[in-house]
């Protein structure tokens, strides 16, 4: 009777829509499962664990469980976005207190280099002032050519002196050619001490400092006249290099003093 009953309904309804419905087997029949289905038939709905009910109350209770589980994921990711915030407030607290370091420190630059901009003008002009005594030699030197060149024409005239006026311009060209090389002399430890001031004010601050400061008072010895003397301790003084300026002084006095024995003995 069940054999014709799924013969018709699978003929008249299911087999047009694709679907074939068959008896169950014996062994499906006679399973532990279709039994315990069978003696469950005969309870309420709500005590039966394979009806609808019960099969959405497990599916709503799964889905609590798998809720709870995200939501401790996002509890424990939220705590660490916290902490990773608060980290990240704390490096741009140091960052925004560097920064302010950093803009502290462009502004003492900025005053330093207009200090050393200051100094280094200072300097331009007593190098200036040492140019224009270099030249000053320089017109003296040549108005000593100047001098025998007349020297020699007048010779050229007077043919009966030219021995006499020979002698003479022999004498002069010997004292000319002294005063040219005590001129170079002069001007030479005068160089070099400009020299020693740009090595000294080049090495401000470096451990090179103290060596040419070394080297400066050296050079400043009795080879300098006491005008050149007197003009480097003024460039010291322009440099604002107080130490250098009171160690060229000291050297002065004694440089006098030994001088003033000398002319004494």
């Amino acid at each position: 009777m069940q054999q014709m009953f799924y013969v018709f309904i699978n003929a008249n309804l299911f087999n047009s829509k694709g679907l074939n419905a068959e008896f169950s087997p014996a062994s499906e029949r006679h399973s532990a499962l279709r039994k315990k289905m069978k003696a469950e038939a005969r309870q309420p709905k709500h005590q039966r664990p394979f009806n609808f009910h019960t099969r959405k109350v497990e599916y709503l209770q799964q889905q609590v469980i798998d809720l709870k589980k995200e939501h401790q994921s996002i509890t424990h990711t939220l705590s660490d976005s916290e902490q990773t915030l608060a980290r990240l407030k704390i490096e741009n607290r140091k960052i925004h207190k560097q920064n302010i370091d950093w803009q502290q420190k462009i502004v003492e630059l900025q005053s330093e280099y207009k200090q050393l901009r200051v100094k280094h003008d200072n300097i331009r002009n007593v190098m200036e002032q040492g140019q224009v005594f270099i030249r000053e030699q320089a017109s003296v030197r040549d108005q000593l050519d100047v001098e025998v060149n007349k020297l020699t024409q007048a010779a050229k005239v007077k043919q009966k002196e030219v021995i006499k006026l020979g002698e003479e311009i022999g004498k002069r060209e010997a004292v000319l050619a002294r005063l040219k090389e005590l001129t170079n002399q002069a001007i030479l430890p005068i160089q070099c001490m400009i020299k020693k001031f740009m090595m000294r004010f080049g090495s401000k601050g470096s451990s090179a400092e103290n060596f040419y400061f070394n080297r400066v008072i050296d050079v400043f010895d009795d080879s300098l006249s006491p005008e050149y003397r007197d003009i480097s301790i003024g460039i010291t003084k322009a440099l604002n290099d107080d130490k250098l300026e009171s160690a060229l002084i000291k050297k002065n006095k004694k440089l006098m003093k030994n001088s003033l024995d000398y002319t004494y003995k």
